[in-house]
């Protein structure tokens, strides 16, 4: 068995030397699959076949790691993969699920409202959240996430969909409006 000395390396020395030796490819894995496996449960909740796509993303990542740009990040890169990989597979599949805490803390993040540490409240939040967002489209609802559950910046947004920073800032305006108003209509 191989011990591989992960810590503490930048992804981009982590990119190098799995280049070079695929057996570090999993210091990657190892950092990146909380986070992405987050982002694949608030983009398509929670399914059974939610390894099988996560495999898939890795799998995608590591035949394409000689064509990784060292002038971007390497996580965008890797979301924009698994952006990707997950658009393809949503196209008839759209429901985010989220727990009462990350619920509420999405309300307020886009509300502004205020703070409540009541679980009954926490679990309302998360209904209404799941309900509203079944209610907008699937480009506001991507961008709410990765800026407002993923906390992305605009850059990396803009590296995540291939999209310029100023329309990142005008969809994240359109897209929390679109919320607000889907809130009103509930």
């Amino acid at each position: 068995m191989i011990i591989l000395d992960c810590e503490p390396k930048t992804d981009e020395e982590l990119v190098a030397l799995a280049v070079s030796n695929p057996d570090f490819f999993a210091c990657l894995v190892k950092k990146y699959e909380p986070s992405l496996r987050r982002y694949s449960r608030r983009l398509i909740g929670q399914r059974d076949d939610e390894d099988d796509l996560l495999q898939d993303v890795f799998l995608k990542c590591y035949l394409n790691l000689n064509d990784f740009d060292q002038n971007l990040k390497f996580s965008s890169w890797l979301y924009r993969i698994t952006h990707n990989h997950l658009v393809d597979y949503l196209k008839n599949k759209s429901r985010l699920e989220f727990t009462g805490e990350e619920a509420e803390k999405f309300l307020q993040k886009i509300d502004g409202g205020e703070d409540s540490s009541s679980l009954a409240k926490q679990n309302e939040a998360s209904h209404l959240v799941d309900k509203i967002l079944e209610k907008i489209d699937a480009k506001a609802r991507e961008i709410l996430v990765l800026r407002y559950l993923e906390d992305k910046s605009y850059e990396e947004i803009s590296d995540i969909l291939k999209i310029p920073l100023g329309t990142v800032a005008a969809r994240l305006n359109r897209a929390k409006l679109k919320f607000k108003k889907a809130t009103l209509n509930k």
